[in-house]
């Protein structure tokens, strides 16, 4: 029963970053990516273009991504510091210096100056 135990124990942060993850790539879908990984703090979105432009970008970051971070049941962005929206040679793209707190400002306030906040903390990568 210990061992049983031990084993549920160490599989639950698996489990649930999992599950988190999954979240992500559902709400991402629409934009067919070739891949959504999650690690030391950055989202990396990685799409099947050539380019990545703003208009590409601001719609993932919005309503693909921050959109799941406007519910209260939502932690699938918990530990995430910044997104990353690149092109499938992963030599361009666009980066948002933020996370959770980030997302939640940007679903808080008006289109216009939700897309300004969104570019204001925007690099390219």
């Amino acid at each position: 029963m210990i061992k049983f135990s031990l084993v549920i124990c160490l599989l639950l942060p698996a489990i649930s970053w999992a599950g988190s993850i999954n979240d992500i790539r559902q709400s991402t879908a629409k934009w067919n990516p070739e891949a959504v990984e999650k690690a030391h703090g950055k989202l990396v979105v990685i799409l099947n273009d050539d380019t990545i432009t703003k208009a590409i970008y601001k719609s993932i970051v919005i309503d693909g991504i921050c959109s799941l971070t406007w519910s209260d049941k939502s932690t699938s962005m918990d530990d995430v510091d910044n997104i990353l929206v690149i092109n499938k040679n992963k030599d361009q793209g666009l980066v948002f210096e933020g996370g959770k707190a980030e997302c939640i400002k940007l679903g808080g306030i008006k289109q216009e100056t939700s897309e300004q906040l969104l570019f204001e903390k925007t690099r390219d990568f």
